[in-house]
């Protein structure tokens, strides 16, 4: 939640002491993103927007009638699943362009258009230092499924939208490239930094990481992956030993964890790293879809008991 004021005090320290603040991308592709101006705050060519756009739980906020989930499976892909499989089941029309099919696909979703995987489809990819690589699909998609991109081509032809009608990717890749030859990679600040802490309330705090081999659908559906010691047992509840005797428990008893109104039984693990006042609950894994966000308050109770912490 207080992301933008860490970012503006990186760059407090980084003037203090004289030194150069750099960022790796979030993603494969988060330069790209940008660039193509897939952000709330940009245009394509990584111009800035004169009215910047919604951001993901902005627009789950905001009661949408007609969703598109592009890629994405909404329990184990957004930051508040518990919220935004509400808003789905709320909307008039989801539409699910999808690699995998899935459950909370099938119960939201009013169509299922199936597309590639990475593997099969051509497209380009922009590094951390600005360097565009392009490359081809290895194979090609299953069944009736077809690169995305061509998804998204025949969509904006059936709306008689203008600016669908890319022969291929690399005509797509083309257009963007004509409009970026202005933009620079830069970590200068963009806009103004001056933030007031907002915090994630009172009580205990969920910290929620996704755990390597939950990060997508692919890796998700890997039998071998799902297998290794860092996936077994990886939905947990774990404590700093001072806040697991302050609830009287300890290693392996159960505790209820309640977010926005929803509620998951979970094992106890005692860890020194968890900072006292807070409690690491993953994300992205089987039974945490009900939990809130990644990053805010949550209750913990002892099942069975009546200790209690939270907000």
């Amino acid at each position: 939640p207080d992301y933008t004021l860490i970012k503006a005090l990186a760059y407090v320290i980084a003037d203090a002491t004289k030194c150069k603040l750099g960022y790796l991308p979030p993603g494969a592709n988060g330069v790209g993103a940008h660039l193509a101006g897939a952000l709330p705050q940009v245009m394509p060519g990584a111009r800035p927007a004169e009215t910047p756009g919604l951001s993901v739980g902005e627009q789950l906020a905001s009661s949408p009638k007609t969703v598109v989930l592009w890629g994405v499976e909404p329990d184990q892909d957004l930051g508040n699943p518990g919220r935004a499989l509400q808003a789905l089941a709320e909307a008039d029309f989801v539409v699910a362009a999808s690699a995998f099919r899935a459950p909370s696909l099938d119960a939201a979703a009013d169509l299922l258009l199936p597309i590639g995987a990475f593997a099969e489809t051509s497209g380009t990819l922009v590094n951390a230092a600005g360097v565009w690589q392009s490359f081809q699909g290895a194979v090609a998609p299953p069944g009736e499924a077809r690169p995305g991109w061509k998804v998204l081509r025949v969509l904006g032809n059936l709306l008689d939208l203008e600016g669908f009608d890319y022969a291929s990717s690399a005509a797509v890749r083309d257009e963007l490239a004509g409009l970026c030859v202005d933009a620079k990679p830069s970590n200068a600040p963009a806009g103004d930094l001056k933030v007031d802490p907002v915090g994630a309330g009172e009580g205990l705090v969920r910290i929620g990481p996704v755990p390597i081999y939950a990060v997508d659908a692919l890796v998700r559906r890997s039998p071998a992956l799902q297998r290794t010691p860092v996936m077994q047992g990886a939905l947990v509840a774990a404590l700093h030993p001072s806040v697991a005797a302050d609830l009287g428990v300890a290693a392996g008893d159960r505790v209820e964890a309640r977010q926005d109104g929803a509620a998951v039984t979970l094992a106890v693990e005692i860890d020194e790293g968890v900072p006292p006042g807070s409690v690491r609950i993953p994300a992205g894994v089987a039974g945490s879809e009900v939990l809130g966000d990644q990053i805010g308050p949550v209750q913990i109770a002892r099942v069975g008991g009546d200790s209690a912490q939270g907000a």
